[in-house]
Parts: C-alpha cells; structure tokens; sequence
C-alpha cells in the first residue's frame, strides 16, 4: 500500500477536510473525528491498518500497543492537535516492538511529562512528548512538537528513543519549545538506538545545566544519529551533543545548520534568520543562508530551486504577533525564568492556546499575570513589565525536583482558552501582555519574589 502520507508530501498539498472525505474507505482505514478517542480507534486497528483523524484538539496520550500503524491527520499540524496535560504520560508511547512503518503524520504533539524508566540503570522520567524503546520504530512526519518536558522530564523532553533496535524518524517537523533537566531538551537518542533527522527544524529548546546543557539533541554513547538538511539553532546551550555523564555517540551530520558547528559535507554555523525566532514563526527569510542551501542531489523545491535546510512544512506559532520582551530577574538558582506558549490565540477554530514558564524555583507558587499594554517599571529588584491594572490567574504550584535542593527545575502552564478570552472580553485585535510572578525564598535581596521575562500578542479572530 502506497503511504497517504508520503502522497501527500510528494503532491506538495495539505489533506483538506472535504477531500478527506473522498477517501475510499477501506477495511483496514479507521476515522476519528473531533470529539472522538484516537486511542479506541488504535484497539480496534490490526497491523497495517491507517489511523485517518480530523480536525480537533485530542485530549489524550496515545500508545500504539505494538501494531504498525499509519496515523494521519488529515488537516495537518495546524489543526490537530494531541494535548496530553492531564493524562500523565507521554503524548505517543512506542514501546512494544512496534514494527517498521508505523508512523504519525501531521500532527501537533504537546504537553507530555513522560515515563519513569531505568533504561540507563537508574530511575530517570523520560520521554516527554514521545517515546520510543524496546525495539520499537516511528516515523514522524510533518508533525509539531512542542511544550513537551520541562520539569517533569529528565531526558528528551521533546522525542527519547532507546534501545538496538529502536528507531525514530524526523521528517520535515518541527520540534521547539520542549526542555528537560539532564539533557536533550529537544530530542535524546540513547542505549543503542538510531536516530534519522531528515529536512528538520530543532531550535528553542530547554535543558538544565546540570546536564551540561545539551538542549538540542543529545546522541549517547553506543547510539547513532543521522541529520541531513536540517537546522539545530537557538536552543539554549548546545544544539547537538551529549553531557559527560553520559558520553556521546556516533554522529553523521550533512547539509545542515549546526548551532556551535559539525563537522561534515555542507555543513554551516551561521543565523537561519527565521521570520521570528523569539515569536516561534521558524520559517525562513527570504535572505536566509539555509535557503537553497541543501544536498544538490536532493529533489528541488517546489519552486525548482535546490532544496532549502530545515523543515519545509509552512508553519508558524507566530500567528497572533508574538513579541518577546523586558528582562528576566535572576532567580536564586543563578536562572531567568523563560515564558513560552503553545497554540494559536484565536477566538474561533481549534482552542488550543495556553502560555507557559521554565526555569522556576522548584517546590514554590507562582501565577501568570496579564494585562492591556506593554511596560517596564521597576519592582522588587526586576521589572514589572505589564501596566497596570493587572490581572492575575490562579495561583499555581511549581513542582520540580522534590529533594529540598533549591534549582530552577521549577515550571508553569496555564491554558488561555476561548471561553476565558470570552469572559474577560478580548475581542479580535486585542493586544495582551502576560509575565509570570513567583515565589524566590532564597533570593539574596530579600523579597522574596521573582519575575519571567514577558511576551505581547495579539488576539486574532
């Protein structure tokens, strides 16, 4: 059977829902549509079988239970979404010999906390967003990972493939936005396992310094990786790599855009001047270096040109005109607190939006504060960077590491929905500016408190 996915890719088009419904449906093709469980639709798949799933927010984390699987979203990243925040787990589970073709395409991956495992001998939470061990294999193609890890995880907050025999597959995603507290904020490919990147884009992410503060991807002693046409940029600490306590494995690196640099065939370290780093729009500029910068014996563009490094897929968290501003306080763990969101903050379509903070006092309190306009007046040693009157969410725990040692394992998430916006009556064109407040007992000043750096947007219809 011809993979729709593959088709889709080789056609240039994203799978919209009306020609969705002209698929011929088979015996071995399930349909989920909003509002349905994508895992039901798993139980009741047999080897082979795809997975076809419409527009939607799923509130779910998926295991594939060791079948090999297609599971499509047939609107694309954009639209559909696998929100596992309160499922405590991670998002896609890989762990039962799933076999070679089992793939996910076009998807949006967020909000795992990922899995207590000793594969690495002793108990460490990995996987935040996916997971793949025991001889397992998945390809992720065209998909969005994001908001994954964080304090919850310690290894591969984003993607964590381990084992010999396991295998994962990046194909023109985008992974940013996801952290971890020992290393591979973005992606850890250890114990053995194969890691192939392939037209990706791995920038943003978080790892804890502790780690040595491989935020990238971390590739461990005694597993491989792969990447081609792909851009590892902006991930705070080093883009690619492995800490000291866990050795580093055997790294291939063509074509690609290596934050730091890697040695091998076209290969640079240069700014890819994405539209807006900062406001997560990762597209390239028109005067990019990683434009047409690609394998020339790749097949070219869709324009005809040669083909571009990073990921192709025409996707952007920028809608909504992101924009980072005004200084973090340095926290008593040496850190700066880092705002972030996932989703877009429109008033119609998928309700997905939320923001949230990394790098928090571990084992404290904080909230997320909003309000109309952008400022920067000084408050307990930091900057106050929402005018007043300022409104405040609820009061939320920042959990962490619970050994009684202050660090910045810390980490926050709160949901802006639609009906909240509704409430609070943002219409479409609203600007917002939001900044996370939080408890710093330790801190050398005496206050007490502490403040995130601070981000404005704009509601869109």
């Amino acid at each position: 059977m011809i993979s729709f996915a593959r088709g889709l890719m080789n056609s240039g088009l994203t799978l919209s829902l009306t020609a969705a419904l002209t698929v011929t449906a088979t015996a071995s093709d399930h349909v989920v549509l909003g509002g349905e469980s994508i895992q039901a639709a798993i139980e009741l798949a047999a080897d082979g079988d795809r997975i076809l799933v419409h527009e939607g927010l799923y509130l779910e984390a998926l295991d594939l239970r060791g079948k090999r699987l297609e599971l499509i979203a047939v609107a694309g990243a954009e639209f559909t979404v696998l929100d596992a925040t309160l499922q405590g787990a991670p998002v896609v589970r890989a762990a039962s010999g799933e076999g070679a073709g089992s793939s996910l395409f076009g998807f949006a991956i967020r909000g795992g906390v990922g899995e207590l495992r000793a594969d690495l001998g002793s108990p460490l939470t990995v996987g935040g967003g996916v997971l793949v061990s025991d001889d397992s294999q998945l390809k992720l193609e065209r998909c969005v990972i994001a908001g994954n890890g964080h304090a919850t995880v310690d290894l591969g907050g984003g993607v964590y493939v381990h084992g010999a025999g396991s295998r994962v597959e990046l194909l023109d995603c985008v992974i940013h936005g996801n952290g971890s507290r020992l290393g591979g904020g973005g992606v850890a490919a250890v114990g053995g396992a194969h890691l192939q990147v392939e037209s990706a884009t791995i920038a943003n992410n978080h790892a804890g310094a502790a780690g040595g503060g491989v935020s990238g991807v971390v590739v461990g002693a005694g597993a491989t990786a792969e990447i081609h046409e792909s851009i590892l940029w902006g991930n705070e600490g080093l883009d690619l790599g492995a800490p000291a306590w866990l050795g580093v494995g055997a790294i291939s690196v063509s074509y690609s855009d290596i934050g730091g640099g890697w040695v091998g065939v076209g290969n640079q370290d240069v700014d890819p001047m994405f539209k807006d780093l900062d406001g997560q729009d990762f597209r390239l500029g028109d005067s990019s270096p990683c434009v047409d910068s690609g394998d020339p014996v790749s097949a070219p563009d869709r324009d005809g040109s040669f083909s571009d490094q990073g990921a192709g897929i025409n996707y952007s968290m920028g809608a909504g005109d992101f924009s980072v501003f005004c200084g973090a306080k340095v926290n008593s763990a040496g850190c700066e607190a880092d705002i972030f969101w996932t989703g877009t903050p429109t008033l119609t379509g998928t309700d997905d939006f939320h923001l949230g903070c990394n790098e928090l006092i571990n084992g404290n309190f904080g909230a997320l504060i909003w309000g109309y306009a952008e400022a920067n007046i000084p408050y307990v040693n930091a900057s106050l960077c929402v005018q007043p009157p300022v409104i405040r969410k609820r009061v939320q725990f920042t959990n962490g590491d619970a050994s009684g040692v202050t660090d910045c394992s810390g980490n926050l998430h709160s949901g802006f929905s639609q009906p909240y916006m509704a409430g609070r009556l943002l219409f479409a064109g609203t600007r917002v500016t939001a900044q996370y407040w939080y408890r710093d007992p330790d801190n050398a000043d005496g206050t007490g408190i502490a403040l995130s750096d601070a981000v404005s947007f704009t509601v869109i219809p």
